[in-house]
């Protein structure tokens, strides 16, 4: 129990809220102890910058050696990990700049529904976005870099307020990203589907969902009157061309997967025994207790005029039948359910 109070499981619900990991959250704390309007909105300034110089990063791409190949070119090993590398940065920058455009809209819960209505007409009649987000994407499309720009884009927008989706800036990016996230889906049928929309797919679907209701109006109905994504002709060549989303990335980027990863390490593992909390609805009454101390009392006071031997023998039989208990439930009941879960997995 100790344990657990001091190194909680990394464990969630299905879809996990945004959130930083223990290095970022100094990082997190450092911004809201400094408190400081000047420091933030220099380090908005930067980050911008930084997010325009590394979505600008050039890739090179070699022939490829295999002639059943369809592609020319490919991405060798060493660019692989610059682009993994720059779509980790890009996240990173992208969750740290919605942290500091959206926390301060973070206490509408609290505040009058007359304030917030006043509120939100006034960002309404502003442009509140330090980085043009739609101007990303096409550009992204034309560029064939959607894999390098959706993740971060999708960070920084999973900060947004409850407010924010409201607006009409933040309900066009979403326009567009539903948008986006249809055409991926729809290539799910095709030859031609990799990783890498697997990849856009996922982030897109953990964003929505934790936009949560607010994101129904959004995908029930047709968007014709929303800026169309353009896509480039195939003369321009770009990572998107290329499956360059691996298995490790994938999960490290994709808080569904984090999260599912987490349980079956967690439950998949083998162990050297099983550890157990007792519930608190589980806690006997005073009544109980004094019933277990007398049983406990009886069973001590048998054992202690027995042979050496029976005492050995009653533990060793109960662990024995606990453990084959165990074993029973690991190896007969709980791998039909595994298979069945794993089965739906794929299906879907």
């Amino acid at each position: 129990l100790h344990e657990r109070f001091f190194k909680p499981a990394n464990l969630g619900s299905p879809c996990p809220p945004p959130m930083f990991t223990r290095s970022e959250r100094f990082f997190r704390d450092f911004i809201l102890t400094a408190d400081s309007y000047k420091f933030n909105r220099h380090l908005t300034d930067e980050l911008c910058n930084k997010l325009y110089q590394i979505s600008a990063t050039q890739f090179y791409f070699v022939e490829s050696s295999d002639i059943n190949d369809k592609n020319v070119q490919k991405l060798d090993q060493e660019n692989l990990k610059l682009l993994s590398k720059c779509i980790l940065t890009l996240r990173v920058l992208g969750k740290f700049l919605g942290f500091l455009i959206f926390y301060p809209y973070q206490a509408y819960s609290t505040l009058p529904d007359a304030f917030i209505q006043s509120s939100t007409e006034a960002r309404n009649q502003c442009r509140q976005d330090p980085i043009d987000v739609i101007r990303c994407i096409h550009q992204a499309h034309q560029q064939h870099r959607v894999v390098l720009t959706i993740p971060w884009i999708i960070e920084y927008l999973s900060w947004m307020d409850p407010v924010a989706p409201k607006l009409d800036q933040y309900k066009k990016i979403l326009k567009l990203l539903v948008n986006e996230y249809r055409f991926v889906s729809q290539k799910k049928y095709n030859e031609s589907y990799n990783r890498n929309h697997l990849f856009i797919t996922l982030l897109l679907g953990w964003l929505f969902n934790n936009i949560g209701s607010q994101m129904e109006l959004l995908l029930t109905f047709d968007n014709p009157d929303t800026d169309q994504i353009k896509y480039s002709d195939d003369s321009v060549c770009g990572p998107d061309d290329f499956e360059v989303i691996d298995e490790k990335l994938l999960t490290a980027c994709c808080p569904f997967l984090g999260e599912i990863t987490s349980i079956f390490k967690r439950y998949a593992a083998p162990s050297s025994g099983i550890r157990k909390i007792t519930l608190l609805s589980k806690i006997p009454s005073i009544t109980e207790v004094k019933e277990g101390l007398i049983q406990l009392q009886l069973e001590e006071h048998f054992l202690r005029y027995q042979p050496p031997h029976v005492k050995s023998t009653v533990d060793f039989i109960s662990e024995s039948v606990f453990n084959n208990i165990v074993v029973k439930h690991k190896s007969e009941i709980l791998p039909p359910y595994i298979e069945d879960a794993s089965k739906t997995m794929q299906q879907w």
